[in-house]
């Protein structure tokens, strides 16, 4: 019998030190998933999702770390909710599972958009390998979307005119 199923069969259930023994990293095998309630395997995400954090420093590994942004930890939560769909669409899990319904969405404040500077701009055109050039000026220059960039044509680009016509939707 494996061990981690062992260690977290009938009798550990009960045990108060469960939730911190799952969130333990050498606790997690699929032995752990299959035996937790569903209660708890969900206060497993939402504590994993809450406790995300993020490198302050690429060169000191020991310098103290950030809280990741409440998007970031709604994307993570999205990825999950995603994997779950995909669970119930391969009968992996039942289909009116809905687990994921106790798993919050957090709250995320109206920022401000940022804008380059000419000087910022100008670093970045030329740094930025010549295939990535187009893109990053039409973004920079014009404002348009990345997704309206990705499906913009270059028979809407009038260079002479000095205007691009984006169409609502067109593939």
């Amino acid at each position: 019998r494996d061990r981690a199923a062992h260690r977290l069969g009938p009798a550990a259930m009960s045990d108060r030190s469960l939730l911190s023994r799952l969130a333990d990293p050498s606790e997690r095998t699929l032995a752990w998933l299959l035996l937790a309630p569903a209660a708890i395997f969900i206060a497993v995400i939402v504590a994993w999702l809450q406790g995300l954090t993020r490198e302050t420093s690429k060169v000191d590994k020991r310098a103290p770390r950030k809280p990741v942004s409440n998007r970031t930890r709604n994307n993570f939560r999205l990825c999950i909710q995603t994997l779950f769909s995909f669970a119930k669409a391969q009968r992996y899990i039942a289909s009116d599972w809905n687990g994921m319904d106790a798993v919050p969405l957090w709250k995320m404040k109206d920022e401000e958009v940022e804008i380059f500077t000419p000087e910022e701009m100008s670093i970045l055109l030329a740094h930025a390998p010549a295939n990535l050039v187009p893109f990053l000026t039409i973004g920079g220059f014009a404002g348009l979307r990345s997704a309206e960039i990705e499906r913009l044509r270059w028979e809407k680009v009038d260079l002479d005119g000095g205007y691009i016509t984006v169409d609502f939707g067109s593939q």
